[in-house]
């Protein structure tokens, strides 16, 4: 994996040619599309673990000399700032189309005597890389030539070509070098300072490349493709050398959502559903395309997808009374193994929805019922509270009752219970009773609160 960032502190800070950076991807990826700062993060990345030798000999094994400051290697050499002829150029990429046999570019292949003697060439191929170096370089640049984000603009081949573009800056020089298993061309054109830039469009090194290869291809036939070697496994849509562990090239699994939270206004019957997600992280593991997919199951067991978003909320509504689970999952592709979904993240939210209690009804004033007296005995309570008078007399304090005096004991009550209730009094207003711990009653009234006998 390869990663599209501006450089901190590095003394060579190139740009794209492109607007802004665009992450963690593969190198396939930022080879096709011809990035300039993943390229040179690969040249550090080579340069910090195996050391300048290991580049510099690579290049010269094809013919090219690097660019070099003194004893260091130059960083823009991952850019083509190496000096070299179309011819090294031609060269250097036919090792590639014939599993890293490089040969030396000539002229003579053999001389041939009158006599029928022959001297040959006393040039010979040499292996210069690996079998699986030159086949999955070779994969890679097919895809500049034919994969829909490449940068070869004439289009593809109807047989198996790869290639690579150079532009340098303000279009001052454009490259094309391509090959087959049978021709290698490498193109250039260039422009002088006074020359406008509209002069080097289209890009006529890939337009000139086209026709050549066409031409030679028409009067030779179609080459063979080219072969993968049995040094070479493929892992999904990439490639692993054999004998390494395919499960050390596999990216991380993809990680699920966290943090779930539910703002539910159950009124209005609306929402939203809110969750965490590290996309940087799986980014840098060389996912893309991320989205996530939300279902709801409802109280009654029924599902239904409530959308797919690239955010980390959605909008829910008409959640149904009860418990309502939502399962949010992510989605993404890698590279190596294609699409691939999370594990799920589940969060429920329960509504109630209780019915309106009934309108309360005002109630009546209860009063306290005592039980039925004695002939002739007048009862407690009774009293108005008109200075403790006899309700059936308004003197001061006197009986003026005709019946005749009951001479006879009354009967021992039960004392009255605790009443919770008030009393209405003749004015309307409500007064409260209690009864203390004798069984007496306590008036509340303007008189003595005592209606029994003198």
């Amino acid at each position: 994996m390869l990663v599209d960032k501006a450089f901190d502190e590095e003394d060579y800070n190139p740009k794209n040619y492109y607007e802004g950076y665009r992450g963690a991807n593969t190198m396939r990826y930022y080879l096709t599309i011809s990035g300039n700062t993943p390229a040179v993060r690969a040249f550090y990345e080579v340069r910090d673990e195996f050391g300048q030798d290991a580049i510099q000999s690579f290049v010269e094994n094809v013919g090219i000399e690097p660019s070099m400051s003194g004893d260091e290697m130059n960083a823009s050499n991952a850019l083509g700032a190496a000096e070299a002829s179309t011819t090294q150029m031609a060269a250097a990429y036919a090792a590639l189309g014939t599993n890293g046999m490089y040969t030396k570019p000539h002229v003579i292949q053999k001389i041939e005597f009158n006599d029928g003697s022959t001297i040959n060439s006393p040039i010979k191929p040499k292996q210069a890389m690996e079998d699986y170096t030159a086949y999955m370089l070779t994969d890679m640049l097919r895809d500049v030539v034919s994969g829909s984000n490449g940068t070869y603009e004439p289009g593809a081949f109807p047989w198996d070509v790869a290639g690579k573009t150079g532009t340098t800056n303000e279009d001052m020089d454009k490259w094309f070098t391509g090959y087959t298993t049978d021709y290698s061309i490498s193109v250039w054109t260039g422009r002088s300072n006074a020359t406008d830039v509209s002069m080097m469009k289209p890009n006529y090194a890939q337009y000139y490349f086209e026709y050549m290869m066409q031409q030679v291809t028409n009067a030779t036939g179609q080459p063979d493709r080219f072969q993968q070697p049995e040094s070479v496994l493929s892992l999904g849509n990439e490639l692993y050398v054999k004998g390494t562990k395919p499960k050390d090239l596999q990216p991380d699994k993809l990680a699920a959502p966290t943090g779930a939270s539910i703002d539910y206004d159950v009124p209005a019957e609306t929402g939203t559903l809110s969750w965490s997600y590290d996309t940087q992280g799986v980014q840098a593991a060389g996912y893309q395309g991320l989205s996530f997919t939300v279902t709801e199951t409802r109280p009654d067991g029924s599902e239904r997808v409530v959308g797919t978003t690239e955010d980390t909320s959605i909008a829910i509504a008409g959640l149904p009374e009860g418990q309502t689970t939502f399962t949010i999952v992510a989605n993404a592709t890698n590279s190596l193994v294609g699409a691939q979904q999370s594990s799920p993240l589940q969060t429920s939210y329960t509504v109630e929805r209780s019915e309106e209690p009934p309108a309360e009804e005002e109630e009546e004033p209860v009063t306290e019922e005592t039980p039925p007296a004695e002939e002739g005995e007048q009862t407690d309570g009774e009293n108005n509270g008109n200075n403790g008078n006899n309700e059936n007399n308004e003197n001061n304090g006197n009986d003026t009752n005709t019946e005749e005096e009951n001479t006879e004991e009354p009967t021992e009550e039960e004392p009255p219970t605790d009443q919770t209730e008030g009393e209405t009094d003749s004015n309307g207003d409500v007064s409260r009773q209690s009864t203390d711990s004798n069984g007496q009653d306590n008036g509340n009234g303007n008189g003595n609160g005592n209606g029994g006998r003198d």
